[in-house]
């Protein structure tokens, strides 16, 4: 017992010491009201001269060409050069249908792209036949009915009819008389 009063009585001690030193420089700085600050001494300035402005000149407009010619807000304080416009979209394609055949397992289309035709040496111009899924002209079957054909380019969609009016075929034929 005498061996625990004695950590005690020590450790009370340690504590007290802790307590003072923590008062001393946390509340006395609180505590002390005298300061002492002295201000720099002031610089002596000479009174300032009036400057009698020489005649008021309004700048011209021309003045201005300047900052209109050299563009602030470009890397190289330049205007970039126009480039000239893209070359036109192509032409949208002319599809003449010649025929279909459509059987249960198999559907073909007979096509020609008036504005893009396809020819090979010795025979002229050349029908194309597709099917469902090919292209021609950048556009896509996806439809082959026995008297019309249904593409697409993107949203862009096409259908043409065998016996369209408006696009009647150009046939080569022997002209008989009668």
């Amino acid at each position: 017992m005498k061996y625990l009063f004695r950590n005690i009585t020590v450790l009370n001690i340690v504590l007290a010491a802790v307590a003072a030193a923590w008062a001393s420089t946390v509340i006395s700085p609180m505590v002390r009201t005298h300061t002492s600050f002295t201000p720099p001494a002031l610089k002596k300035t000479e009174p300032a001269k009036e400057e009698i402005p020489a005649q008021s000149q309004v700048p011209s407009p021309q003045d201005y060409t300047l900052i209109a010619d050299q563009n602030l807000f470009h890397p190289e304080r330049k205007i970039p050069v126009e480039k000239p416009p893209g070359p036109p979209p192509p032409p949208p394609p002319e599809f003449v249908l010649y025929g279909t055949l459509v059987t249960d397992s198999t559907s073909v289309a007979y096509m020609e792209d008036r504005k893009a035709p396809q020819s090979t040496a010795g025979r002229g111009k050349r029908q194309v036949s597709l099917k469902k899924g090919e292209t021609l002209s950048g556009f896509v079957v996806r439809e082959i009915d026995a008297d019309k054909v249904v593409m697409a380019k993107g949203e862009e969609s096409i259908t043409v009819h065998l016996n369209d009016a408006q696009r009647p075929k150009a046939r080569e034929g022997i002209a008989t008389t009668g």
